[in-house]
């Protein structure tokens, strides 16, 4: 009796077999948990809005920061680079 999963209310028949319950009740399970996320992120979408505005209506950029980002990036970049080209030194000889 403690091994039976029994959901009359889906449609599910006693003369089924266990196996094919649990796989429906999983299916409803994922199925419920595809649909709360899809509520989650819509709530948090709804959520996020006002707040996105907010900051993209207050977003002020100057050139200083601007260039002051450029260099630190290409900086980064560079180094890198010169790092993988230059520095592969074999000696063969």
């Amino acid at each position: 009796m403690n091994n039976e999963l029994v959901i009359d209310r889906f449609g599910m028949k006693q003369e089924k077999n266990n196996d094919e319950r649990i796989v429906l009740f999983k299916k409803i399970i994922n199925d419920s948990f595809f649909y709360f996320a899809i509520f989650l992120g819509a709530f948090f979408l709804m959520k996020i809005i006002p707040y996105l505005y907010g900051v993209v209506a207050n977003f002020d950029l100057g050139v200083n920061e601007v260039v002051v980002s450029f260099l630190g990036f290409a900086n980064v970049f560079f180094m890198f680079l010169i790092n993988k080209v230059f520095h592969n030194k074999r000696y063969d000889d």
